[in-house]
């Protein structure tokens, strides 16, 4: 009786002492930083590609990354955001640094979500303008616009644009 009575306390003990050690914050090997754009020291910069560009493509890319120890991006996933940006959003996280995260003084592995903002160019393309302001003067249902007076305000850009 003694016997089993010290068998049933030892391996309750040794399923308590399994499960204190589960939940010690020393255990604790990656935590969720949410958004951690700001949390970085620098932050990769992306490139805008030219297909995207071509297509006016623009609008926010969300990037999962995993953040080592040392405060590296070890992985980045695109998980939104238009086709032709995300490889380019993908490539910066990479470069990307952070502060290490300290739990109970233990550096930890982070998991979060960078946002990339593609925002298509605002400049016009005059000579494209040009040809559009041209195309207008031989339609007949558009005579009412004075696409002369259109053109010599801006003949200066469109004569450099055109070289």
């Amino acid at each position: 009786m003694k016997r089993q009575i010290f068998l049933i306390l030892s391996i309750l003990s040794f399923g308590f002492s399994t499960a204190v050690a589960q939940t010690t914050p020393a255990q604790v090997k990656t935590i969720s930083g949410g958004v951690v754009n700001g949390k970085a020291l620098s932050l990769g910069k992306p490139a805008y590609p030219a297909a995207a560009r071509a297509v006016n493509a623009e609008g926010a890319v969300n990037v999962q990354v995993e953040i080592d120890e040392e405060g590296n991006v070890v992985s980045a996933n695109p998980v939104s955001g238009h086709p032709l940006l995300r490889e380019a959003a993908r490539e910066a996280a990479l470069q990307s640094k952070f502060k290490p995260t300290l739990l109970s003084s233990q550096a930890v592995k982070v998991t979060g979500v960078l946002v990339y903002n593609f925002v298509a160019d605002a400049t016009p393309n005059w000579l494209k303008v040009g040809y559009d302001l041209a195309s207008v003067q031989h339609a007949p249902s558009l005579v009412f616009l004075n696409t002369n007076a259109i053109a010599k305000l801006f003949q200066t850009d469109w004569t450099s644009e055109k070289e």
